[in-house]
């Protein structure tokens, strides 16, 4: 099923002259008391600090073998007017498979994600997603099919829909999928609380059942730092018991070091900030992912340029 994809876009230049780069970013799995490398993703920039061209690998146990690229071209304001990604199957012998993605923008806000399939020759319709905005506040995002005359919604399509507290922060996000010509028949929805900071405390799911909405007995608590880092996200299930800690993620920083100080790729448009609901204040250095009784499983660990040590020195 096609469902939205959300992008990257960049809003504002970044002065590079002496500014380091996020160049790399690892993940490790651990096994048998040891960390085994087993995903890359590198990341290149323009002069102005967009970036240009993402990439990704995994490690076969020999060599790294690349399975997507996304390159991306930008306007004078510095917001992305294309992206064309490419995907491979790394256990067949088919060729890439190559979707362009035309973005436009009113008044500096994200309108129209125009996505096309390529066939070896040629580009062809397939998708449209729309943002609509009320009072220059994203409402909702929805996607249409190409039936080949117009655009049309179709069981593939799906609808992103926000609402907001008096403060204007998102307390809920509605997914609804599956159009059956006159209604949503599938849905799910995020409700938030927030800290005496209005950062996001907890995020709980619900799922439509016969009309109406109800838990599903999955919720997400995150922790932040004096500087305003997402420094760990907890995820629970609910059982007999209650909720129980499934897993949870921890996040590590260089405090001294503000996320405008560096080149990132973490520059995020109206629906992605929407969906994620934070952006980190300082220089991101990893991840690190343990199981419900602490046992490490993953970790992501970011390189930079002006790097003279291994960030997994902060994991531990």
């Amino acid at each position: 099923m096609w469902k939205i994809t959300i992008f990257m876009s960049c809003f504002f230049s970044l002065t590079i002259a002496a500014q380091a780069e996020l160049t790399t970013s690892i993940t490790e799995s651990y096994h048998d008391g040891e960390w085994i490398e087993s995903g890359k993703t590198e990341y290149s920039y323009d002069v102005d600090g967009n970036l240009s061209e993402r990439s990704s690998s995994i490690w076969d146990g020999a060599r790294w073998k690349e399975v997507s690229k996304s390159t991306f071209t930008y306007n004078g304001a510095n917001q992305i007017t294309t992206i064309i990604d490419e995907e491979t199957d790394v256990l067949s012998f088919n060729p890439p498979t190559i979707t362009r993605h035309t973005l436009s923008y009113t008044n500096g806000k994200l309108t129209e994600d125009l996505a096309e399939n390529y066939d070896g020759s040629a580009y062809s319709l397939h998708s449209r997603l729309t943002l609509v905005y009320s009072n220059d506040v994203l409402g909702y995002a929805e996607s249409q099919l190409w039936n080949g005359a117009a655009w049309e919604l179709t069981t593939e399509s799906n609808k992103i829909t926000a609402s907001y507290t008096v403060d204007g922060l998102v307390e809920a996000i509605v997914v609804e999928n599956n159009w059956d010509g006159s209604a949503w028949l599938e849905g799910t929805r995020t409700v938030r609380t927030f800290d005496i900071n209005d950062r996001i405390f907890s995020e709980e799911f619900q799922q439509l059942y016969d009309g109406s909405y109800a838990d599903i007995g999955v919720k997400l608590e995150h922790e932040y730092d004096t500087n305003g880092n997402r420094t760990k996200t907890e995820y629970f299930g609910y059982s007999d018991d209650g909720w129980v800690l499934a897993y949870d993620d921890t996040f590590t920083y260089d405090t001294s070091v503000l996320m405008s100080d560096i080149v990132h790729p973490f520059v995020y448009s109206e629906l992605e900030l929407l969906v994620l609901g934070h952006q980190n204040i300082n220089k991101p250095l990893s991840q690190l992912e343990s199981d419900g009784n602490g046992t490490n499983s993953s970790r992501l660990i970011n390189s930079y340029s002006d790097d003279v040590l291994g960030n997994a020195d902060f994991l531990l």
